[in-house]
């Protein structure tokens, strides 16, 4: 977690001060479901995203359904994406404060898992779910406080953020025909949950006769803006100020003050 609190008779930010995506972590994504044919698996929930305002995470996606036949067998279900985080309100900008208050933007919630294809049958392992892409964090909080004067030409940053690296791993692919219900049977292993910081969910899997795929895991959500806080005999700003929420979304955005 991140933030900056400068205190001095005459402040001139000429450059870029900047706590974007310093606030709270995103969620991880949910890992995705296990492609046996025999007892594929439903791909798992993503976490919320840390903070008092974190989203919820995503629901895993469930496995394929089966008719008679192999052909009548289906691909897993999508994992759902995450929900974005928000800065004091849940999803929102939410603050109406007079004071020197602010917070640090909440996290994004993790996508959830895909779910495995099925197969009737039980020969062939199909495809995994892919993982879901983790939730994004929030921006952090910078306050300024000067005596005398405050000046910002240049830019002050508590973004956050939307797509940073560490996606949700793919599903992997069913390797053959064995036995039925043998262990060797088994479709891929579902994708891994991405780590803190990531958006995109993992793609599922293709089963080896079937040839169903695996549910593709959902993406992690856009963590919320953080707070800014100018305090000074007097302020000038012929710079910029951005507190936006991931994905330059003003409604998860951070107050300016």
């Amino acid at each position: 977690y991140g933030w900056v609190e400068i205190q001095a008779n005459n402040i001139n930010i000429q450059g870029t001060l900047s706590a974007s995506g310093f606030g709270y972590r995103g969620g991880n994504g949910g890992s995705g479901g296990g492609g046996d044919g025999c007892t594929s698996q439903s791909g798992s929930s993503g976490n919320s995203g840390n903070g008092s305002y974190g989203g919820n995470g995503g629901g895993g996606g469930g496995t394929g359904g089966c008719g008679d036949e192999c052909d009548q067998c289906s691909g897993g279900g999508s994992g759902s994406g995450g929900i974005r985080g928000g800065y004091a309100a849940s999803q929102s900008q939410g603050d109406n404060t007079m004071d020197e208050s602010l917070l640090m933007g909440s996290g994004g919630g993790g996508g959830g898992g895909g779910g495995a294809a099925s197969d009737i049958n039980c020969w062939w392992g199909e495809g995994a779910g892919g993982g879901g892409g983790a939730g994004n964090p929030g921006g952090g909080y910078i306050k300024l406080y000067a005596s005398n004067t405050l000046a910002v030409s240049g830019s002050i940053l508590t973004i956050g953020n939307n797509s940073a690296t560490g996606n949700g791993g793919n599903g992997e692919s069913s390797p053959g025909y064995v036995s039925c219900c043998s262990p060797w049977a088994n479709g891929g292993s579902g994708g891994s949950g991405g780590s803190s910081g990531s958006s995109s969910g993992g793609s599922g899997g293709s089963g080896a006769y079937c040839g169903n795929r695996g549910g593709s895991g959902g993406s992690g959500a856009a963590g919320a803006g953080g707070g800014v806080l100018l305090k000074a005999e007097s302020v000038s700003v012929t710079g910029s100020i951005n507190a936006l929420g991931g994905g330059s979304s003003a409604t998860n955005g951070g107050t300016v003050k």
